[in-house]
C-alpha cells in the first residue's frame, strides 16, 4: 500500500517554514505498525509547489491513500487541492487531518472532497482506517470519532473520540529520511531565526492542561511526556546523523514538569551534545 502525506498551503503572507513534524511522525508510526506500506511526503509550503505540481507528484506516486494536513493560517489551498486530487485519483482514499481538521471537523466534508476527516491525535486513528482500507472495505463505522463519507455519499460522525498514545517513549523517531532536511536549513523557520541553520524540530510531549483561547486542541488536556532519556537519545541521533547544531521544540508546554527539564539538561551536558535549544 502506498501512502502519500501532504502538508498543504502556499507561502503567502505567512513565510515561515519548519519541517512537517506531524506528518513525519505519522509516517514513521505507520511504517512501524503496518506491513507492506510505502510512505512519501510532499511539503507544499517548503517547496512552494503550485497545486498542479502537487497533483503531478501524487499521480506519479500513484498512492492508495492520500493524507492532507494543514494549519488554519495555511489552509488556502486545501479545498482546491483536494478537488484536483480527487479528479486525478478517483479511487484513492482521501483523508484530511492536522490542526485545521481538528478545529473545523465535519465542516471540512462540505468544503473538501475528503472521504474522512481525522480529528485530534492522528496515529491510532489513521492506522485503524488504513487497516480497514487494506482489507478492501469502505465501512469506517468502527473508528471512534471519525468523520467519514459512506459509499452513498452520506456524511457520518462516529461516536467517541480519537484514541491517544499514552507511552510517547514507544514512538519511533520522526521519519526525517522522507524529506530533504537540508533544504529547510535555507528557509526562515518558525523560530524566526535567520537562515542558514543546521537544525531539526522535535515534539517531546503532548497535551496541555490550560485553556488558552487561541490554541489548538489536538493532543487534549492531559499532559503526556517523553522521558529525558528518550529525548536525548533522539537528539543524539540527529547530531550524529545530520550534524545538527540547533533544535526547535514544538511542544505546547515543554517546561510543565520542571524536574523533567532539569534531568534532560543534565543528560545533554553529560553526553556533551553541543546544540542550541529553542
Amino acid at each position: 500500500m502506498r501512502v502519500l502525506l501532504i502538508l498543504a498551503g502556499r507561502r503567502t503572507w505567512f513565510k515561515w517554514v519548519s519541517p512537517p513534524l506531524g506528518i513525519l511522525q505519522l509516517g514513521a508510526y505507520l511504517r512501524s505498525t503496518l506491513k507492506n506500506v510505502e510512505i512519501r511526503v510532499v511539503d507544499q509550503r517548503a517547496t512552494d509547489y503550485t497545486n498542479e505540481e502537487v497533483v503531478s507528484q501524487a499521480v506519479e506516486f500513484a498512492p492508495d491513500v492520500v493524507g492532507l494536513s494543514c494549519t488554519t493560517p495555511n489552509c488556502n489551498t486545501l479545498s482546491a487541492l483536494s478537488s484536483w486530487i480527487r479528479r486525478a485519483l478517483p479511487q484513492t482514499l482521501l483523508m484530511v487531518g492536522g490542526p485545521h481538521a481538528s478545529a473545523f471537523g465535519a465542516d471540512l466534508m462540505d468544503t473538501t472532497c475528503a472521504d474522512c476527516v481525522v480529528m485530534g491525535e492522528g496515529e491510532l486513528t489513521c492506522e485503524h482506517v488504513l487497516r480497514i482500507w487494506q482489507e478492501g472495505s469502505r465501512d469506517f463505522s468502527a473508528v471512534p470519532g471519525l468523520v467519514w463519507r459512506s459509499v452513498d455519499g452520506e456524511c457520518l460522525t462516529n461516536p467517541g473520540s480519537a484514541p491517544v498514545i499514552q507511552d510517547l517513549d514507544a514512538l519511533p523517531f520522526p521519519a526525517y529520511d522522507l524529506i530533504d532536511l537540508r533544504s529547510y536549513w535555507r528557509l526562515w523557520s518558525m523560530s524566526l531565526l535567520p537562515p542558514p541553520r543546521r537544525y531539526v524540530s522535535m515534539f517531546t510531549s503532548r497535551g496541555c492542561p490550560y485553556g488558552c483561547i487561541y490554541c489548538h486542541d489536538i493532543f487534549g488536556k492531559r499532559f503526556r511526556a517523553q522521558s529525558p532519556e528518550r529525548i536525548v537519545d533522539e537528539l543524539e541521533y540527529y547530531v550524529r546523523t545530520y550534524g545538527i547544531k540547533e533544535v526547535e521544540f514544538f511542544d505546547d508546554i515543554f517546561n510543565l514538569q520542571g524536574r523533567r527539564v532539569i534531568e534532560f539538561s543534565e543528560l545533554v551536558r553529560r553526553r556533551s551534545l553541543r546544540v542550541s535549544l529553542y
